[in-house]
């Protein structure tokens, strides 16, 4: 996999969309649940599923601070019988209350490639 550069929100949609199996992508504020940027390959109406998204994700922050676990939350994956859903905070100085949302084709894709990808997006991320 060759190397990225410094990303901007569109360039990191396009990147993380050519993921095999990618359906959806969304940069989505953590606190409001609101959708910033979205692009898919199917008409999504991220303004609907993205609050039920962030309620996810802050009830695992949550569970995770009641565990009084140090380590920072990299990733939250939930599988259906079609798709992968992976959301994954971004802790840059530029991103913080932000993460990705990305939703995958089980049949097509790796969560693990996904979630590389999403990392990949994190490291290179310049908004």
């Amino acid at each position: 996999m060759e190397a990225i550069t410094m990303l901007n929100m569109t360039d990191a949609m396009v990147f993380a969309m050519e993921t095999p199996g990618a359906l959806a992508v969304a940069f989505v504020e953590s606190k409001t649940g609101r959708a910033i940027a979205g692009i898919g390959n199917e008409v999504v109406d991220f303004d609907s599923i993205t609050p039920g998204w962030t309620n996810i994700l802050q009830t695992q922050v949550a569970l995770l601070n009641l565990e009084n676990d140090p380590t920072p939350l990299q990733d939250v994956i939930v599988s259906t019988n079609s798709r992968y859903h992976v959301l994954r905070p971004l802790n840059g100085s530029d991103t913080t209350g932000m993460y990705l949302y990305l939703a995958l084709d089980n049949a097509v894709g790796s969560i693990p490639l996904a979630s590389y990808r999403l990392r990949e997006i994190e490291n290179n991320l310049c908004i």
